[in-house]
């Protein structure tokens, strides 16, 4: 009895072609999981910039001095408030900075009895590993503004 050796090394080709495949199937399945895990990382980087221009913006107002202010007047923007830039070195904010800035309105209430109005805003931002810009992979950003009166 004499054996055909005409079907020899056909199944190394089917091998072969099936772990390409799989390498590949593999390999994606690697890529959307990295890109979820980014994903949920960001999220959570951007609630903790939301917590931390939440924090930034509550203290510049705790800190505006609006006791006696002539109508639109910048002094109630003090130099505490006004470009003060805030970075976070521990807790649950590390790594974060928050940049402060208040302007006058330049709208009053009432002619007679003039309120003055100021707009704050505190901006947080965080990049990964101290570098990054916008646009980056780690760079998240969050923005707050609020209005102020120093009406009764």
């Amino acid at each position: 009895m004499m054996k055909s050796n005409q079907q020899q090394g056909f199944s190394l080709i089917g091998a072969i072609f099936l772990m390409v495949v799989l390498a590949a199937v593999g390999g994606y399945m690697v890529s959307i999981s990295s890109g979820f895990h980014i994903s949920g990382a960001n999220a959570v980087e951007g609630s903790r910039a939301y917590y931390a221009a939440k924090g930034g913006l509550e203290w510049a107002i705790s800190e505006l001095e609006l006791d006696n202010v002539a109508v639109d007047s910048a002094s109630a923007c003090s130099g505490t408030v006004n470009g003060q830039v805030t970075n976070y070195s521990s807790g649950a904010l590390d790594g974060f900075s928050v940049s402060l800035s208040c302007s006058p309105s330049g709208y009053t209430e009432m002619p007679h009895d003039p309120d003055s109005i100021f707009i704050v805003e505190a901006r947080s931002y965080k990049t990964a590993l101290g570098v990054g810009a916008i646009g980056s992979l780690g760079y998240v950003s969050r923005s707050m503004k609020a209005k102020v009166t120093d009406a009764p």
